[in-house]
């Protein structure tokens, strides 16, 4: 496998069953904190250990949109990953003060993109669960790539 954008290859420690594609190294990335919005403790811990083994911070993991949008009253994360229904409801409030604040930010479901969700959440890039690492981090990257575009508007 060559080079795709700033994806590289790396050797699979043995035992590990890790994915043999790694983000951009911290300081190239553009990103210091992503918001983590999950009700489900396996994927929201494995988000944030993801996350932070490519040196990227986490803000939660948070299992409810009243949690994430107390934080997000007083601070603004570079991107954010959230599911679509979390423990007091669908993430609908959450997606719209996200996208007030300028953040991007990537939705994980087992539901149909399809389906009949707020206009807030049609234009928004989607993962279907289940998903794999590899899928995973493809999507980190391009939030990324829109972390340093709403960055560059916000100066």
């Amino acid at each position: 496998m060559g080079q795709i954008e700033s994806f590289h290859e790396a050797p699979r420690e043995a035992g590990k069953g890790r994915s043999d594609i790694l983000l951009t190294s911290k300081s190239d990335h553009g990103m210091s904190t992503i918001l983590i919005v999950e009700d489900d403790p396996v994927i929201s811990l494995s988000l944030a250990d993801l996350l932070d083994e490519h040196g990227i911070g986490v803000a939660g993991p948070f299992d409810a949109n009243s949690d994430a949008l107390e934080y997000l009253g007083t601070c603004r994360p570079d991107a954010a990953i959230m599911g679509l229904n979390v423990s007091d409801g669908f993430s609908y409030r959450t997606a719209e003060r996200l996208t007030q604040l300028g953040v991007p930010f990537l939705v994980i479901s087992g539901s149909p993109r399809e389906g009949l969700h707020a206009i807030v959440l049609r234009a928004v890039d989607w993962l279907d669960k289940p998903f794999t690492e590899r899928a995973l981090i493809e999507k980190i990257e391009h939030l990324r790539q829109l972390a340093e575009r709403a960055n560059i508007n916000r100066l």
